[in-house]
């Protein structure tokens, strides 16, 4: 069968997704107009292996939004071509093994810098004024406010790591707070309005610091040991990008100590999790910042603008009389 692009279509499609997420009918629709099969995997929740090898036997391409170890894909199943992760970062697919063989791999950046920040900067609130500490002595029939002395954030020093699409949005807001920005970029952009710094003299000098920065080989533990050193005690630590971007052994000796307070929403070692999850100036959420309607929305829309552009792309040099007599593939 034919598309009517001229395109004849895909043999089959997977999405790996998670058991709570409603696939919307449009998403399908489309991705049945280029694929004789759809097939969906479904999973309670991450790094669950529900995936595996044989599912993809018969299958073009792969859509997931799941993180998980996808290391056998560097095998490759004998027809795919194209991975779409639904995620901002690439780093838990095996991007170099993949390409090597042929397989196209495409990811969604920035589909969630909106909802990160919002996050992040609720979290500046929160730690900043002892919020959850608060609600729940009043919840437990108390009313003794000197507890919960806090601090402003007008005049503040934020540091941030990352000034990119999360991070400028914090930066807009913290600015509008009248809090002092400076930023640690690597990128010379001169669209960057704020004062750089080393990244040594950032984390000696802010009152708060931000890193959101993609995870790559080159921000592999970008806060090493002797980085987090540097850190002024009681300076707030909020950590939106992935955990492997910072020394987290090095780290929690300080949160152990009382020194820093410190948010991390991607702490995907368990063992880690539970050596933080009781310390009172430690506030870990659950790898949520992306979960919002609006990132989902656009995230699914980023996701099938990549697919049918690897389509419609792999045909063209094929030219439309020769792609219109081929069968389907």
């Amino acid at each position: 069968m034919i598309r009517a692009s001229g395109h004849p279509r895909l043999k089959k499609i997977a999405i790996y997704d998670f058991d709570t997420h409603v696939i919307s009918d449009t998403f399908l629709r489309a991705l049945e107009d280029i694929a004789r099969e759809i097939t969906i995997i479904k999973t309670p929740n991450d790094f669950s292996g529900m995936l595996k090898k044989s599912d993809l036997r018969e299958v073009d391409a792969l859509i997931t939004r799941v993180f998980d170890d996808f290391s056998f894909l560097a095998q490759r199943a004998p027809l795919l071509r194209y991975l779409g992760t639904c995620h901002t970062d690439t780093s838990h697919f095996p991007v170099k093994a993949l390409q090597d063989l042929g397989v196209i791999v495409t990811n969604v950046p920035g589909y969630a810098a909106n909802s990160v920040a919002e996050l992040t900067l609720g979290m500046l609130f929160t730690i900043s004024r002892h919020i959850p500490s608060a609600l729940d002595h009043v919840a437990q029939g108390g009313w003794d406010v000197q507890r919960f002395m806090g601090r402003e954030l007008a005049g503040r020093t934020l540091g941030i790591v990352g000034p990119g699409a999360i991070g400028s949005r914090i930066a807009k807001v913290a600015t509008a707070l009248e809090m002092k920005v400076v930023v640690h970029s690597r990128n010379a952009s001169p669209e960057i309005e704020y004062p750089r710094l080393s990244l040594e003299q950032l984390l000696l000098n802010s009152d708060v610091v931000v890193v959101s920065v993609p995870l790559n080989s080159s921000t592999h533990r970008l806060l090493s040991r002797e980085h987090i050193k540097l850190l002024k005690n009681g300076t707030i630590l909020l950590v939106p990008a992935r955990n492997e971007t910072l020394d987290c052994e090095a780290l929690l000796d300080r949160c152990v100590r009382g020194e820093l307070s410190v948010w991390l929403d991607e702490l995907q070692d368990a063992n880690l999790r539970e050596a933080y999850r009781t310390l009172p100036n430690v506030f870990l959420t659950p790898d949520y910042g992306w979960l919002t309607k609006e990132a989902l929305g656009r995230q699914e829309s980023q996701a099938l603008k990549n697919i049918l552009r690897w389509y419609d792309e792999q045909f063209a040099s094929l030219g439309k009389s020769a792609a219109t007599a081929a069968p389907d593939v």
